[in-house]
């Protein structure tokens, strides 16, 4: 697939334990059987994603590290900047965005083909590396 300076990516992520696998809002996440294994992950165009499931939920809050992370004002401005800065120094584009208490939306130019790269970049997350 070839990318022209009209292309964007549309970049969105919750803050950590804000979703989790099992949320009523629906997921693409592994949902967990009453056997104690997880099914295949639904993360495919066409293929309806699962929904309320309690036992998945309540598996994956069992196995947060860290407490359920809700931004404050100051930090959903710090989140932009380090997002607006990180995207600067790559020389992409942001055409919006948007960092609100539980999750954040980019929509940006120039990042290459590789979305799931670029949302680490975003978020912060420093392994690999793409041009």
């Amino acid at each position: 697939m070839e990318f022209d300076d009209s292309f964007a990516w549309l970049i969105t992520w919750t803050t950590y334990g804000t979703w989790l696998p099992g949320d009523p809002r629906g997921n693409v996440s592994p949902v967990l059987g009453t056997d104690g294994t997880y099914a295949k992950r639904k993360n495919t165009p066409g293929v309806e994603w699962a929904a309320d499931d309690e036992r998945t939920r309540k598996r994956a809050r069992a196995l947060q590290q860290f407490d359920t992370i809700r931004l404050d004002q100051d930090q959903a401005y710090a989140a932009a900047e380090s997002i607006a800065d990180s995207a600067a120094s790559r020389t992409w584009l942001v055409l919006r965005g948007a960092v609100m208490a539980t999750h954040a939306h980019v929509v940006l130019q120039g990042g290459g083909p590789y979305g799931s790269a670029i949302r680490r970049i975003l978020k912060g997350v420093r392994f690999g590396r793409i041009e």
